[in-house]
């Protein structure tokens, strides 16, 4: 059995002027022929058949491209009336037709799952080798062969798809003509679905990789946008702690001159000293709540696991996002709450504050001026919705359209990524089981609205 990698395309006289002898005669031996010039040029003939099979292989990257160029180049050489395709599911333990050309039917179309032990993929999948049936009439064995001969046909020949000494299929070609097939078309068929095999167990890598790349891509992503907010974070943090430490150091400060100053007071100013005291006392426990809520709000931001799933208050978790964004505003943007009741939503916190965060952060980016920004929750029957909305300068609906597609960009003479934070917003949300929406009008703001099962 001869298989070919070829990395460029074969000329008319280069396939003319490959040796075919050695391959020819190792093909009538197999089939138990002898060699004649007639058969001789018939084998040359699949050889070129071969060569541009492979060619369509290494130029065709969709599954349907390349199977539909595949069956229309081996019909050239091979006659059939039927040709299929099947991929083995190891949980069904048969074997699903992934690409069939000529007419379909009940037993045998797209989709179909054939039993592994009722078929005669089956059998090639099992044995590695061509199945032949020369004469439906008399050979039948399956009951698929049954429902073939039922249609008309009345030979077919079966091989099996195989990758690294593993069957992952199996493909069969059929005629309605008895002893349409020899051995010589079997081995030739059987080197045909080599490269079918080779090029399959490609594409399967390749998507894999490529579903690998993207998921490193939004994981990449989505820790670059947790460090951010643990940035904007710790910015904040450094404000909201400096204020009531500040508050608490001199409250404290102030108590002790005044505890020692206090036993030398006259009396007349004694009533006037405990008036301050009780002030300084309020100041300090004031400021240790103040403390004790940042406190928590960091924890709530940095002591949760990624993956930790838990029922939350979303309001409560929104106003820890607009708290920490407010700081950032500075008068510039007015952030407006409209935060209705709502039940518990079990989600992923912190991957929810990342997504919110971003989300509340492009609305207050994209406002005009000192205009405002909404933030609003609803509960709609069994799902929390959450609203953003902003009146700034909008989107057109060609961009609204393509606005969760990731992209990349040149802005300033530098590559730059364009809606990914969107994109991995969606994936997150969706992986909740919930959908985000958003509308847009140039001039007239925009809308997000975000809805999770509860």
């Amino acid at each position: 059995m001869v298989t070919l990698y070829l990395r460029k395309k074969t000329s008319s006289a280069q396939v003319a002027a490959i040796d075919t002898g050695v391959m020819t005669e190792k093909m009538a031996r197999n089939a138990g022929q002898e060699l004649t010039l007639e058969g001789i040029a018939g084998e040359a003939e699949r050889y070129r058949t071969l060569l541009e099979i492979n060619n369509t292989i290494i130029t065709n990257l969709k599954q349907e491209d390349l199977f539909q160029a595949v069956f229309s180049t081996l019909q050239l050489a091979i006659p059939f009336a039927k040709v299929g395709l099947t991929f083995y599911e190891p949980e069904l333990d048969g074997l699903r037709f992934f690409a069939l050309e000529g007419d379909s039917s009940n037993h045998f179309a797209i989709g179909k799952v054939l039993d592994r032990k009722d078929c005669c993929f089956g059998e090639a999948f099992d044995t590695q080798r061509p199945v032949l049936r020369r004469d439906l009439e008399t050979e039948r064995v399956y009951l698929t062969d049954d429902y073939l001969f039922s249609e008309g046909i009345r030979s077919y020949c079966t091989v099996p798809l195989i990758v690294q000494r593993e069957s992952i299929g199996a493909m069969s070609v059929v005629s309605k003509t008895k002893d349409q097939y020899s051995e010589a078309e079997a081995v030739f068929l059987h080197q045909v679905a080599n490269q079918v095999a080779l090029a399959v167990a490609n594409m399967r890598s390749y998507e894999e990789i490529a579903a690998l790349k993207g998921r490193l891509q939004a994981e990449n992503l989505s820790l670059q946008e947790t460090a951010a907010l643990m940035g904007r974070f710790a910015a904040v943090l450094s404000h909201e702690l400096n204020s009531p430490l500040g508050a608490l150091k001199s409250a404290v400060q102030s108590s002790q001159t005044l505890a020692r100053q206090k036993a030398t007071l006259p009396p007349e100013k004694r009533e006037q000293a405990e008036q301050i005291e009780f002030r300084l006392r309020r100041t300090v426990a004031d400021s240790v709540e103040r403390l004790h809520q940042v406190v928590l709000r960091m924890q709530r931001f940095t002591n949760l696991d990624r993956t930790q799933v838990l029922a939350v208050d979303m309001n409560s978790l929104l106003q820890d996002i607009a708290d920490l964004l407010e700081s950032q505003t500075k008068g510039r943007v007015h952030l407006e709450l409209d935060l209705k009741p709502l039940p518990r939503v079990v989600v992923r916190p912190q991957q929810m504050s990342s997504v919110f965060l971003s989300l509340l952060q492009n609305a207050l980016d994209e406002s005009n001026g000192s205009e405002r920004v909404l933030l609003a929750t609803r509960q709609s029957d069994s799902q929390v919705q959450v609203i953003i909305q902003d009146n700034g300068k909008g989107i057109c609906d060609e961009e609204v359209a393509r606005i969760f597609d990731p992209a990349f960009r040149i802005k300033a003479g530098r590559v730059s990524t364009s809606n990914w934070s969107l994109f991995n917003s969606r994936q997150i949300i969706q992986e909740h089981g919930g959908q985000i929406e958003i509308q847009s009008s140039v001039g007239k703001g925009t809308l997000v609205r975000v809805a999770l099962p509860c």
